[in-house]
Formats: structure tokens, sequence, C-alpha cells
């Protein structure tokens, strides 16, 4: 989903992927919101005694990049996107996350569990919607069992029902360290919230980004810069 900002031209969508689209709130002037493009340079706000701050959340992957989730230190060699989690675990053990697989026929699942189990496994189970007396309720469309070998399972995409709507994976055994969603050529959703904030007042300004974790709702981490532009108001560009 997506959700419009209030501006005459253009008339921007704000986009569910990163982008250089922000929407642009007036503390000043609460009624001043509009859609600011900053691939370019920055818009001045209209009064340089304005307080004024861009915001931009999203929680989809841009095109071929991995849902990738890890407990290591993310390497250049890891898959694009990938992120490292706070949490001692990337999927902890008997733990179940569901992921939106509409219009994404082949999705493919690798993940290492973090200790040696004789149980270990990955249940995956593909969902769709069925109507009942008018009311759509879920149906289960498939289920399997992925067995890792050794450590590490590698899967298919035939692993996945293709009218799944949503999948729901659950660690057995032991906890997963890392996991890893592709879909070459398609946008998958992510349990990571991205957000940034750039806040400007008079020649100053100020950039924070974080990154929200949905599933155990923790802030993996947080940048914070302070920029300065000199003499005048802010201009230059937006990152």
């Amino acid at each position: 989903m997506s959700a419009s900002c209030n501006t005459v031209s253009p008339n921007y969508t704000v986009p569910t992927v990163s982008s250089k689209i922000f929407s642009r709130v007036n503390i000043s002037n609460p009624v001043s919101k509009d859609c600011v493009d900053l691939s370019g340079p920055v818009p001045a706000p209209s009064s340089p005694d304005d307080i004024v701050y861009d915001l931009k959340m999203f929680y989809k992957k841009d095109i071929n990049q991995h849902e990738c989730i890890t407990i290591a230190e993310v390497l250049p060699q890891d898959p694009p996107g990938c992120i490292r989690t706070s949490q001692s675990a990337a999927l902890n053990q008997d733990t179940a996350i569901e992921y939106d697989v509409r219009n994404i026929p082949n999705l493919s699942l690798k993940a290492k569990f973090s200790s040696p189990n004789l149980s270990n496994a990955i249940e995956v189970i593909s969902i769709g919607t069925t109507a009942v007396n008018g009311v759509p309720v879920d149906q289960i469309l498939g289920q399997s069992l992925l067995r890792p070998n050794g450590d590490t399972v590698d899967s298919n995409p035939s692993t996945f029902s293709p009218e799944a709507e949503r999948i729901r994976l659950r660690a057995f055994g032991s906890s997963l360290a890392m996991y890893d969603l592709s879909a070459p050529g398609k946008t998958l959703d992510s349990r990571i919230t991205i957000v940034e904030s750039i806040g400007y007042f008079g020649v100053s300004k100020r950039k924070l980004t974080l990154t929200l974790d949905r599933l155990t709702g923790t802030v993996s981490e947080v940048f914070d810069f302070v920029l300065f532009s000199g003499n005048g108001p802010i201009i230059g560009p937006g990152n």
C-alpha cells in the first residue's frame, strides 16, 4: 500500500520502497504538508525561521534485493539488502513469521541454524484465502518441512505453492542464525521498516535514520547526522 501526499504538482505518491520522495511537515505551520523530491536540490522552507522536517518510511525491498536477516556482521559478499539484527537469533526457535508472496511465483529460501540438532527443520506453510458465507478466511494450500544439510537449508522455488498469498516460516529444533529469501526480478516485503527524517532550522540540517524490526519491536540501528550549510538556508543535496 502507499499513501498520497497533499501537493498540487507533481502529484507524488509516497512509495513503500526506498526512494527520494519524502513527506514534508512544517511544525511552524502545521497545516502545511507536502511531498518533496530530494534527488536534486532541497526545496527551501517557505520561511527561514520555520522548523521543518522531511520524513519517509518504507518496508519493501528494492527489486532483486534479498530479505536477509543475520546475527553476524554483514559482509560485502552477503546478499544485497542483508541486515544484521540486534537480537540473538534471526528467527527464534518455535517463532513464526509471515511474508506476502502475491505475484511472486518463484521464491527461494536459504537458512542457517544456530546450533546442530537432529530435530532442526523449517516448517513452510503456504496460505491463501477462501470465502465462507461471504467472509474471507485463511486456507492452507500446502505445508512442507525443510530439513538441513548439516546446519544449512537451501530450498528451491517449487517448495512454495504458486497460488499462495502468504507464506509462514517457523523454525524447529533450534533458532536460525540467518535466513535469506530471494525472488529474482521481484520486490519483496520485509519485516524491517526503515525510517528516515531530515530536520531543518536556519542554516542547520539534521538527519536521523533507524531500522525497526517489526517482528521483535526493536530498533536495530540508529544513525544520527548533524550537517551545516554554511551561510544561508539549506538548498544543497538531500543526502
